[in-house]
């Protein structure tokens, strides 16, 4: 297969670019998501408490990706009539120009969350969502840098064994599935020779019947999985569009397709790996802990590290919570 190599594994080293460059969505879990509620009512509280109540002003999100926690910090802030200096950090330039165009009283900074630059201890509040635990502990230490005395870091982040880590395992598993059944490849092979001169009919033959074998191939993980789920969505998908564009192939330009199927490899690549990353980013009891203590080396008082939970006591992250004493 032919394929745009350099463009494809820029992508496939950061998956997070190009999701943010694609069809992300700013929303961390759709409103029917078990988590979704538990989430939400964190926020609310925390935000109640730190900015409304406790006269935060300076807040930094750190790993902010489209800004979905920046804007409840401004949602809160206005409904307060409080001033807020707000500042949003993340390493995908894509996500913060997003976040910039849906949120334009914020200031962002394009930088890695271990090294924000910004001073130390400016800060009232420091918060992040599912992003500074990709960063690793450095991450941490340098975001209770930022907190000034009487201020606080909040941090929600991905908890190993929770709902969203089990949707991750088996997203990845649908991506590979896909991977494997190679019915992209063969796509593409069918249709360069489609359009290209001097290919004989048994060449084309050929091609034909690798397609049918693939299509067979994932039309059994399409029966096994369904359609539900955010993984079992695209698998599904991808088997229609390319039933279709097979189905129909007189009816396409071959180079409108090689494109796509080039477009496509290179999002189900970057998925998967969006799916391993999550994976890897999220903690168990032992590293919440080492990371509470790494807090409190840098003299702050750790309020809580805990696990969020759903209504039936399903984990949906951990709570890293922490506050700079007053002198």
């Amino acid at each position: 297969m032919r394929m745009s190599a350099d463009h494809a594994a820029a992508e496939r080293a950061n998956p997070w670019h190009a999701y943010w460059r694609g069809q992300a969505t700013e929303q961390v879990l759709p409103p029917n998501h078990p988590g979704a509620g538990a989430l939400d009512s964190f926020w609310t509280a925390l935000l109640d408490a730190r900015l409304v109540r406790g006269h935060a002003r300076d807040v930094v999100d750190l790993a902010s990706g489209g800004g979905e926690v920046a804007e409840r910090v401004q949602r809160a802030a206005a409904g307060s009539g409080i001033t807020l200096n707000l500042v949003c950090v993340d390493i995908a330039e894509a996500a913060l120009q997003r976040l910039a165009a849906r949120l334009p009283g914020a200031r962002t900074l394009v930088a890695n969350v271990s090294t924000p630059p910004l001073p130390e201890q400016s800060q009232d509040l420091v918060v992040s969502q599912f992003g500074i635990e990709y960063a690793g502990r450095e991450a941490f230490v340098a975001a209770g840098r930022l907190v000034r005395p009487g201020g606080a870091l909040a941090a929600v982040v991905h908890h190993a064994g929770s709902g969203i880590h089990r949707e991750c395992v088996d997203n990845e598993s649908a991506a590979e599935a896909i991977i494997d059944a190679a019915l992209l490849p063969a796509m593409h092979e069918y249709f360069e020779r489609l359009g290209a001169p001097g290919v004989t009919g048994p060449q084309r033959e050929s091609s034909e019947r690798r397609v049918r074998r693939a299509a067979r191939s994932l039309e059994q993980v399409v029966r096994a999985r369904g359609a539900s789920g955010a993984g079992g969505a695209l698998v599904s998908r991808l088997f229609k569009d390319c039933a279709q564009l097979f189905g129909r192939a007189e009816h396409y330009e071959p180079a409108e397709v090689l494109a796509w199927t080039d477009g496509m490899m290179a999002e189900v690549y970057a998925y998967r790996d969006r799916m391993r990353s999550m994976q890897s980013a999220a903690l168990d009891g032992p590293a919440v802990e080492a990371l509470a203590d790494a807090l409190r080396a840098g003299d702050m008082t750790v309020v809580r590290a805990e696990a969020m939970v759903t209504a039936s006591g399903d984990p949906v992250a951990w709570i890293l919570e922490a506050e700079r004493p007053v002198d």
